[in-house]
């Protein structure tokens, strides 16, 4: 972290340094149309594309939301607008229905 990080880090949290590792969940109070569906989305995406799987395995990333309409018009079209978006991650699609997106699995 940078010093401004760091302060920012100790101003927020009450602690004097980071856990080294990371934290493993974060917990986020907002309110109403704050963005929170969008970032869960890029979230849900990001570790789809980057996390390490298994050999063989399959690893699924999955929204949730409070009804059937509102995940499929919210929820999965910010999910799907990346990969969209950018030729090199629409070149990992390999699938994609009315409410799911299939990703090439990645060789490392």
């Amino acid at each position: 972290m940078t010093e401004q990080q760091l302060a920012m880090f100790q101003a927020h949290t009450g602690r004097t340094v980071p856990r080294p590792g990371g934290y493993n969940e974060a917990v986020a109070i907002v309110g109403r149309q704050s963005g929170t569906t969008m970032v869960a989305a890029i979230v849900a995406v990001f570790e789809a594309i980057r996390t390490e799987r298994a050999t063989g395995a399959d690893l699924f990333a999955l929204l949730g939301a409070q009804d059937a309409r509102a995940a499929l018009r919210t929820s999965f079209r910010y999910a799907a607008a990346p990969l969209e978006a950018s030729p090199i991650l629409r070149r990992s699609v390999v699938n994609r229905t009315a409410d799911t997106i299939v990703l090439r699995r990645v060789s490392r």
